[in-house]
């Protein structure tokens, strides 16, 4: 049988949800469109293919957390944190990096609520800005200068050259 570690148990529900999160995005997408008039792209194109890149992340995630426990079952050793060994518990991954999941799932979920409202590019140049600094730490300037040159690429490649409007 397939012994399945706590770690891998939560990246596997981890993908699952960005799995299920990318499938409704691409879904909601559909609603704009794919093709416009002259056969330009429409509205939904971009929210629908980062959808399926999402999910397509997702399965990743579940393979790759599937294959480690299939691995560690047939005696291959696997690293884990040191500390826990003389106790007998199974490691835990840290409550940090689940707060950091959780908060990410979070910031997903928002962005995709909010891009109706906002449009896509300021909805996920906000969530560009949270992930930087809220969940890597890093600087506000760095944070903003990120979120800044998601939305001037967005916005460059979409708006301008595409000429596609985005949600």
């Amino acid at each position: 049988m397939l012994q399945v570690s706590r770690s891998d148990r939560a990246d596997l529900v981890g993908g699952m949800v960005l799995v299920a999160i990318g499938a409704l995005w691409s879904w909601e997408a559909g609603g704009y469109g794919y093709l416009g008039e002259e056969g330009r792209l429409a509205a939904g194109t971009l929210p629908a293919l980062a959808g399926a890149v999402l999910a397509l992340c997702g399965v990743a995630v579940c393979l790759s957390a599937l294959l480690r426990a299939r691995t560690s079952g047939r005696g291959a050793t696997r690293e884990e944190p040191a500390g826990k060994e003389e106790s007998g518990e199974s490691p835990r991954p840290p409550m940090d990096a689940r707060l950091r999941r959780v908060l990410l799932l979070c910031g997903l979920l928002v962005c995709l609520l909010t891009a109706p409202l906002l449009g896509f590019t300021v909805s996920f140049a906000l969530l560009t800005f949270f992930v930087v600094k809220v969940l890597e730490g890093r600087g506000l300037l760095l944070a903003v200068g990120c979120a800044g040159a998601i939305f001037g690429f967005g916005y460059l490649i979409f708006e301008t050259l595409l000429q596609v409007p985005l949600p």
